[in-house]
């Protein structure tokens, strides 16, 4: 599939410097990018890590072998923002009654009416892509932290409900394993942003703990209430 061509053509000599200016007063760097292309310049030139998975082509060797040079650097997959490429239709979880709970009947009617939209072969093409990356990059041992888009124009205003469903996805269609998607959310995430008494049950942190009954049944995660 050929990339979606780009507004402007992105100023890598900008991007490195302000890589190495962060760097020098101990600040990371995030790119928001789905390109493959600067993707990879962005890693050769030290990136903390990565808004948007790559979705306009297929992740190859050279950036696989880059990722494994820098194994601290961190992927957000944000498959809650781009959910319309991943269901046909209206998914069930959209009617269950516990999002009555925190969203208005308005808000529910919007999002169950998202999915009406007319059939876009080249968003679901992406997605493809999306979640193949995503396997890729298990493979090559990339760092996965959670990440939805809510508050963006693709992600709504859906705060709470992006975070359960990209839990579901990165599960069902994204190959991640139930503890590996909780990983992301919790221990690796708390790492990447310095919270270092955040993200994992063990002594001397103040994590919360996640019952053994929200890892089995983490794909049900719309219908339950968020694990203590």
């Amino acid at each position: 599939m050929a990339s979606r061509p780009r507004e402007r053509p992105a100023n890598t000599n900008l991007y490195r410097a302000i890589i190495d200016e962060a760097h020098k007063h101990g600040m990371k760097v995030f790119a928001h990018t789905t390109n493959l292309a600067d993707a990879k310049d962005l890693l050769r030139a030290g990136l903390d890590g990565f808004a948007h998975m790559v979705r306009d082509r297929d992740i190859d060797d050279e950036m696989l072998a880059a990722v494994k040079q820098r194994p601290n650097t961190f992927f957000q997959q944000t498959l809650w923002g781009e959910r319309l490429s991943f269901y046909a239709s209206k998914p069930a979880w959209v009617d269950e009654p516990i999002l009555r709970e925190t969203f208005s009947p308005e808000e529910i009617r919007l999002l169950g009416e998202s999915f009406a939209g007319p059939e876009n072969p080249a968003a679901r093409a992406q997605g493809a892509t999306n979640l193949r990356n995503i396997a890729k990059l298990k493979a090559a041992g990339a760092r996965f932290v959670l990440g939805t888009d809510t508050g963006g124009v693709s992600g709504g205003q859906y705060f709470g409900l992006g975070s359960h469903i990209e839990l579901e996805l990165l599960v069902s269609r994204g190959g991640l394993t139930p503890m590996e998607a909780i990983l992301a959310g919790t221990r690796n995430a708390a790492q990447v942003l310095g919270l270092d008494q955040l993200g994992a049950v063990a002594a001397g942190k103040s994590a919360d703990s996640t019952r053994d009954a929200s890892i089995r049944s983490i794909c049900a995660a719309p219908r339950s209430r968020a694990p203590n």
